[in-house]
């Protein structure tokens, strides 16, 4: 983990304009696309530390890790596991990773993260699905943002999904090495980036 972490960074923009896909172009000032992945953990024996743990999301015990992936698909950041029961929003207040980005810089999100007003702040634009009333009539011109942004969005379920290639990552973790779950994510993390990218430069 001390030797490969170096492999996850946050680039300059220079950097990331250099492997910039085309079907960002809308969005010329993308620094990062940003999720919360959750690894699967064997349940703690204690009842208070199963509380903390248990997500609501996947009804089991979970490490959460906060995760920022370039437009070119190279992971910039992982965050330290967070317990299972944090909802994404707190998290991702935890890291200040929002003090990475420069004002004027463009965020890819997932429906549902609520720090819109947090970016904002920062002078950051989050780009994000907002959620709809089912049943909404909605104009051609919002559907086809929603539909860009879907489009973008799924390389990062990519990347996510190649993480996942690593069985280690599928869990549940074991408890006896819970301890070092942080360097085997970014063990993980580190080996993805030094893959061919996932993003094409044409998609």
């Amino acid at each position: 983990s001390k030797e490969l972490s170096p492999l996850i960074y946050w680039p300059p923009m220079e950097e990331i304009k250099k492997s910039f896909p085309a079907c960002f172009a809308k969005w010329p000032k993308l620094r990062a696309i940003i999720d919360c992945v959750e690894i699967l953990i064997e349940r703690p024996p204690c009842k208070t530390d199963n509380g903390k743990f248990f997500s609501a999301y996947t009804s089991n015990s979970a490490n959460k890790f906060f995760m920022s992936v370039t437009p070119g698909g190279i992971i910039s950041y992982i965050s330290p596991p967070a317990e299972g029961h944090m909802t994404d929003k707190e998290i991702i207040l935890q890291t200040n990773v929002i003090d990475k980005f420069n004002v004027g810089d463009q965020c890819l999100a997932n429906i549902g993260l609520q720090v819109e007003s947090e970016f904002i702040e920062a002078g950051v634009q989050l780009i994000s699905l907002p959620i709809r009333e089912q049943g909404l009539q909605i104009p051609r011109e919002t559907n086809k943002h929603d539909q860009d942004t879907t489009h973008a969005r799924v390389h990062m379920e990519r990347i996510i999904g190649r993480l996942r290639d690593f069985q280690i990552m599928k869990g549940p973790i074991p408890a006896s090495i819970c301890d070092i779950i942080e360097a085997v994510v970014t063990v993980c993390c580190a080996l993805t980036n030094l893959k061919q990218s996932l993003v094409p430069q044409s998609c």
